[in-house]
């Protein structure tokens, strides 16, 4: 990494980083499992010096063939961003809402750690240190023994609801609804619901199902 000597640097740096992230995870999603400096300094449109200064050990020795394994890029981005401040959490919910999650940059702010992903169709990337598990999976741990860890809802609307159920199911007692949906849970179950970009849902924003 370049020498962090202000803040603009930082803030700099930590955009750039956010690109390739980003990227690592696009390429990812369709099969692409390495890029070189150069590749990446293409998919980012940032400059193959700056590449290598933020992402090489050894940026002098290193030139734009240097190839870097994507899902390794990724992780390592992911822990730089979330370390001191990790919430071990559940992540429910369908595969494409989970990999949107997965994308945001908020999701990153939060600093979620997760431990399980519970999906009946999830089959993307599972983070280092969670397992994937789907709804009525044998194995699932027996309710009351999550209570300390929070839940994460990460579905589209018309799963919402189903996933907000399994998490309470597995003993959650706070979540944090990443979904279109106002979903019903127990009063003693507290929701906070979040979009990209603003703590709270706007009233007007929220959907509620009523059978």
């Amino acid at each position: 990494m370049p020498a962090l000597n202000d803040q603009v640097t930082i803030q700099e740096a930590l955009g750039r980083l956010k690109k390739y992230a980003e990227t690592g995870r696009k390429m990812l999603r369709i099969g692409v499992t390495t890029l070189t400096a150069s590749e990446i300094a293409s998919e980012t449109s940032i400059e193959v010096e700056e590449v290598l200064g933020d992402l090489a050990n050894q940026p002098d020795k290193m030139n734009q063939s240097t190839a870097f394994e994507l899902e390794q890029l990724v992780l390592a981005i992911e822990l730089l961003f979330t370390q001191g401040k990790e919430k071990k959490v559940i992540i429910s919910g369908n595969h494409s809402a989970v990999e949107r999650l997965f994308d945001s940059w908020e999701y990153q702010g939060f600093g979620f750690k997760p431990v399980l992903i519970l999906s009946d169709d999830y089959h993307g990337m599972v983070p280092a240190g969670a397992e994937l598990l789907r709804t009525n999976d044998s194995s699932l741990k027996k309710k009351g023994e999550h209570t300390n860890i929070s839940g994460v809802i990460a579905a589209d609307i018309e799963y919402a609801q189903k996933y907000a159920q399994s998490l309470v199911e597995n003993g959650v007692s706070e979540i944090w609804n990443f979904s279109p949906l106002l979903v019903e849970v127990p009063e003693e179950i507290h929701v906070e619901n979040v979009i990209p970009g603003y703590p709270k849902w706007p009233v007007s924003n929220m959907v509620a199902f009523k059978n």
